[in-house]
């Protein structure tokens, strides 16, 4: 009796268990709720290094001793991934590398001089880039270049028309894109032909005392047969978030090194923020040095700078910017300046002349901060000096590349 009690317990007890191993079993599967995320090459979207493109049309602002300042009109296209060739006109408006603002306004002879020019570059590294997934084919990189320039037209404050010599030169350089619609080029080359920017200058006999090392920039905007492309906020490649309390910076070089003629414009400055607020102070200096047949002169400035980036604010509200040295600005500076000349045409005796100056100025410019080594800078400004004891006013502009440390 009490065996037969127990199992039926038992039954009681383990049937609702085993109708649950009855019960069906489902399975469900839920979405991801991430977004699939996109890490930003900062580099590949400055430089557009993974943009394809077969051809493009510049038009930059051009400035070096070499060529004087002008504008420049080019269209390059690429023959093979690595060549492309490119043909253009430089419209010179000044033969010195005083600022293209100046010469536009206050040349009182209006100078215009215009040089036909071709360039082939060889984009060396180019293939093996693309081969490791780096690059597409396109117009940013390092190249090699041959170049050829002759004036077509040439009207100099001088007087001097028709004809001159072209000019030759093997370049070294480096090419880009920048963003959607710009473009920067630095080269260093060696250069035979009429060393000079100055057109009253006679050629040499000898071709290899024509021959020089110099620099050419420009910077300007290039079109072409890309697709532009808004998905990448500008704030996630120039580094918005910056906090930067100081900076040194040096200026690329300008420099033509040859027999009969050399020149070099050289700068270095420091900058530092007052406090957390959108004003800056800096110190300055700038060495330039200038000779040919008739005339040579040296010249140092030296001056201080308090600059706003009165923009600033207003962006760092908006999460445009962090409290660095980018933006629009204005700027009062006080410089001195001295300079000494010597001057010797034809058989008569040469002259020498020593003169210093203050001078002050406002300005009116951007600067830009790229990645961690490199800034943009470009600027209109109003100067006032003396000059041999007489006031010398004028608007000019000035264009830099450089460094930052």
């Amino acid at each position: 009796m009490k065996i037969s009690t127990i199992l039926l317990l038992t039954l009681i007890i383990s049937g609702p268990a085993l109708a649950q191993d009855n019960a069906p079993i489902t399975y469900t599967q839920e979405e991801d709720t991430l977004v699939k995320q996109h890490f930003i090459d900062r580099y590949e979207n400055v430089f557009m290094t993974k943009v394809p493109t077969r051809h493009m049309f510049k038009i930059s602002a051009g400035g070096s001793s070499l060529r004087g300042t002008g504008i420049n009109l080019a269209y390059e296209y690429k023959l093979s991934p690595s060549l492309s060739l490119e043909a253009g006109a430089y419209v010179q408006n000044g033969t010195e590398n005083l600022g293209l603002l100046r010469n536009i306004a206050f040349d009182p002879n209006k100078t215009l001089n215009v040089w036909a020019n071709a360039k082939l570059r060889w984009y060396y590294q180019m293939n093996q880039r693309m081969k490791e997934g780096l690059s597409a084919n396109n117009f940013s990189g390092a190249y090699f270049g041959l170049s050829y320039e002759k004036p077509v037209i040439t009207r100099s404050e001088y007087g001097n028309r028709g004809g001159h010599e072209g000019r030759l030169g093997l370049l070294y350089g480096f090419q880009s894109r920048f963003f959607n619609s710009g473009f920067v080029d630095f080269a260093v080359g060696v250069f035979e032909g009429n060393g000079s920017p100055i057109l009253r200058d006679n050629l040499s006999t000898s071709k290899f005392r024509n021959t020089m090392i110099a620099t050419q920039f420009n910077v300007g905007l290039a079109f072409g047969d890309w697709k532009r492309s808004d998905k990448t906020p500008t704030c996630d490649i120039l580094r918005c978030d910056e906090q930067d309390q100081d900076q040194w910076k040096v200026q690329l070089p300008d420099l033509v090194i040859g027999l009969k003629y050399q020149r070099a414009a050289l700068g270095i400055a420091y900058e530092r923020k007052i406090g957390k607020s959108a004003f800056s102070y800096s110190a300055y200096a700038n060495a330039n040095y200038h000779n040919d047949n008739y005339y040579r002169f040296g010249n140092v400035t030296t001056g201080v700078s308090l600059r706003h980036y009165f923009l600033q604010k207003h962006q760092m509200l908006r999460g445009k910017t962090g409290n660095s040295f980018s933006g629009v600005y204005w700027a009062a500076s006080a410089a001195y300046d001295w300079t000494w000349a010597r001057s010797q045409f034809y058989n008569e005796q040469s002259h020498t002349k020593r003169f210093d100056s203050p001078m002050f100025s406002l300005a009116l410019g951007y600067q830009q901060r790229l990645f961690k080594r490199l800034y943009f800078d470009v600027s209109a400004f109003y100067n006032r000096s003396t000059l041999y004891g007489k006031p010398n006013n004028f608007f000019s502009s000035k264009m830099s590349l450089g460094m930052t440390f």
